[in-house]
């Protein structure tokens, strides 16, 4: 059963929308994930020295995106990006899977892409973003195989993600939760010591975030966490 008297600890609060990045809207948002202690401020990469600042003093995560919303970066770029990320102190990195490689059942190339991030990540953990509405049950399960593979191979802290929250909803975060289990299931590889889920995109209320977390997911992207707890 889920923690539901602190669902605060699971929530990456999302600053991420383009009318909600100016300066004193990352101050106010920051206040927020230090005042209620959510697990993370997930910014974008230009955002990040100023959250660090903010966050100073706090147990709230600096956590950034790289190739957000769209994953079409080229795989040098990508992983030179999120070392400069890095750099700058972010904690953690959601990237945007490039599941063009899926739908052109080029696993070679979605597995190199990932390799290549994984390896600049520094032993941080890295969140790769799937954005299943965009893909069927076949690619889904293709990503989350090649994600595990790349974990073992790299030793790395990866945890797969839902969704960017930018897409048409096609698939509910509960049935890409319940999915992805089932595939790290299959592979032995669901575990808190190994690779987690985090749901993002359209999680709006309490009863959403016990849903997803009683289904399986670990962490919970959200823009509106203050309506959430509150």
């Amino acid at each position: 059963m889920a923690d539901i008297q602190n669902l605060a600890k699971y929530l990456d609060h999302s600053v991420l929308k383009p009318e909600s990045t100016a300066e004193d809207e990352i101050k106010k948002n920051a206040a927020e994930a230090v005042e209620f202690s959510y697990r993370a401020l997930v910014i974008h990469p230009c955002n990040i020295s100023l959250a660090k600042k903010l966050l100073e003093g706090s147990k709230v995560l600096t956590v950034s995106v790289c190739d957000f919303p769209h994953g079409k970066g080229l795989i040098k770029s990508r992983a030179k990006d999120v070392k400069e990320i890095l750099k700058l102190g972010a904690d953690e990195i959601d990237i945007v899977a490039n599941y063009q490689y899926l739908f052109e059942q080029n696993t070679r190339d979605f597995k190199k892409d990932l390799k290549a991030i994984a390896k600049s990540m520094e032993g941080k953990i890295l969140k790769i973003i799937l954005e299943v509405d965009l893909l069927n049950e076949r690619q889904i399960k293709n990503a989350v195989q090649t994600i595990c593979k790349v974990a073992n191979e790299e030793n790395s802290k990866i945890i797969i993600k839902t969704k960017t929250g930018f897409t048409e909803n096609k698939m509910q975060n509960i049935d890409a939760v319940k999915v992805i289990k089932k595939y790290l299931g299959e592979l032995n590889q669901y575990g808190e010591d190994k690779i987690r889920i985090k749901a993002s995109g359209g999680i709006r209320t309490k009863q959403d975030v016990i849903n997803l977390i009683e289904a399986g997911a670990h962490i919970i992207g959200t823009s509106k966490s203050k309506e959430i707890i509150t």
